[in-house]
């Protein structure tokens, strides 16, 4: 793999990134509808405060989303393009599928993540035990609270199984 193809990958990210902002901004202003659609969803307050009841795993739990989540998956492109090239374009393409696909579902359906139903007794865990990734709602940030709903988190991990596996069971280079 040569600098042509790094530099048009990188071009490709650009402009991904650029459609996701873009995105971003037709549905900036649908944080009430967000929230209001969001009392629909199945609870997890349950879930929480078990959770809640331990401090060392809510501050855990807040550092791995804040420091891993992004890195792990901006690296474990890098480590597919370096090491698998062809494993990555299919990642790379896969996982840009599937973030489009659900821009697509947040500006139908903007849906606020349950930390932000404080009204219904939720901890919004980031605020209270830091650390937070979150910047305000209205801000233009890296990261837009009300798109993490439907989770873009889940479908990174679930689909870098594959492209991981397949690669280590060839006798990949990089793996074990």
């Amino acid at each position: 793999m040569g600098v042509r193809t790094a530099a048009r990958e990188l071009l490709l990210v650009l402009t991904f990134f650029g459609l996701y902002k873009a995105v971003r901004l037709l549905g900036s202003d649908t944080s009430q509808v967000a929230l209001a659609n969001a009392v629909w969803l199945p609870s997890e307050l349950a879930l929480q405060q078990l959770v809640l009841g331990s401090e060392p795993l809510v501050r855990f739990a807040n550092a791995y989303y804040a420091a891993v989540h992004f890195p792990l998956t901006v690296g474990f492109l890098g480590w597919l393009f370096v090491r698998h090239e062809d494993r990555y374009r299919a990642f790379r393409s896969r996982l840009a599928v599937l973030t489009g696909l659900a821009m697509l579902v947040h500006l139908a359906f903007p849906l606020a993540p349950p930390r932000m139903l404080g009204g219904a007794g939720f901890v919004d865990t980031a605020a209270a035990y830091g650390p937070t990734v979150y910047g305000n709602p209205g801000a233009d940030s890296v990261s837009n609270q009300f798109a993490a709903m439907p989770s873009l988190h889940s479908d990174g991990r679930s689909s870098s199984r594959p492209a991981s596996s397949a690669s280590c069971a060839r006798g990949g280079a990089g793996c074990g």
